[in-house]
């Protein structure tokens, strides 16, 4: 079951997230990992705010639709799927809000560790945002994101 972004802060622990996209260009992202929580603090002159964040963890595991794997379900029929585990990338992910203001910042761990940022709104538990496309390539996107509490440490 999913849970709000105040609920996940207000835990102060790692929660799961899957955040999905569908950008113009047609092409879908599935990105899923673990956020850690990370409490508001100053950095030099700057206040920072509590967030959810890879930073210092492991980065999500982002697949596209537009990377595909072949299939063979026998030896004649050759398939094509999206999605290719093999030609995953790495995308660092840290949201904060600050008052009314939520933003998700997306950090391409291969691409040079390009990034950009994607304001988003709550819809009930989920977090919803439209903004560039998955590396700021030309077009828009729409981004679903879902929390979800993190089974407990053994």
């Amino acid at each position: 079951m999913g849970i709000s972004l105040s609920q996940a802060l207000a835990a102060k622990r790692a929660v799961r997230v899957v955040v999905a996209t569908n950008q113009e260009n047609g092409t879908v992202s599935y990105h899923t990992g673990t956020l850690r929580h990370e409490e508001a603090g100053a950095i030099g002159p700057y206040f920072r705010p509590a967030r959810l964040t890879t930073s210092g963890g492991k980065p999500l595991t982002a697949l596209f639709s537009d990377r595909f794997v072949g299939v063979s379900s026998d030896e004649s029929i050759a398939a094509q799927n999206p999605f290719s585990i093999s030609s995953s990338d790495e995308v660092g992910l840290s949201i904060s809000r600050l008052g009314a203001t939520i933003v998700a910042k997306f950090t391409l761990i291969r691409w040079g560790n390009a990034s950009y940022q994607v304001a988003l709104a709550e819809r009930g538990k989920l977090l919803e945002g439209a903004g560039a496309v998955v590396g700021n390539s030309p077009g828009d996107a729409l981004y679903i994101v879902s929390l979800q509490e993190a089974p407990a440490p053994r």
